[in-house]
């Protein structure tokens, strides 16, 4: 039977302009979530939290290895989701809608052990401008897309991670 992690201390980055930004995870933390007020020029911050094993004294905390950054994609098209067993940990930003977006994919252990993760289904889409996603309890980021400029549409990729048999 697949070994369900929790997601915990699920907190918010600061605030920063999405124009010509990088943002990367802390240390063993995983992103479960976006917000996005306005255009380029607008403010974005970050979701991210600890995976854990087990409840309590017992629980033990993942550790997350940072992977390849992705290749550019334009942001007014791009659809982007990390493959063999990521977890999204980081995003930069150039420019506006006609800019380009890479991602930062890390892998999660736990005592050595490569966690996997089942693909839990795309979030609601909404206007880019004014959107804030976050990934149900339990889940993660592992992809994004977005069409248009600030008014078009944003969506996640989230997914459930777990110990394999």
């Amino acid at each position: 039977m697949n070994q369900r992690l929790s997601t915990v201390d699920p907190q918010w980055s600061d605030w920063m302009r999405e124009k010509d930004s990088l943002w990367k995870c802390p240390t063993d933390r995983v992103l479960v979530g976006r917000e996005h007020r306005g255009d380029e020029n607008g403010k974005t911050r970050y979701r991210y939290a600890r995976l854990v094993l087990g409840e309590g004294k017992d629980a033990v905390t993942a550790k997350v290895t940072q992977g390849e950054w992705s290749s550019p994609i334009r942001e007014s098209g791009g659809r982007f989701v990390a493959e063999d067993d990521r977890v999204l940990i980081g995003r930069e930003h150039q420019g506006d809608e006609s800019g380009v977006t890479r991602y930062l994919v890390g892998t999660v252990t736990i005592n050595d052990q490569t966690v996997s993760f089942t693909d839990t289904g795309w979030s609601e889409s909404m206007p880019e401008s004014e959107s804030q996603l976050v990934a149900r309890d339990g889940e993660v980021m592992i992809g994004r897309a977005h069409s248009g400029d600030e008014n078009g549409a944003t969506q996640h990729q989230n997914a459930a991670p777990h110990l394999p048999d």
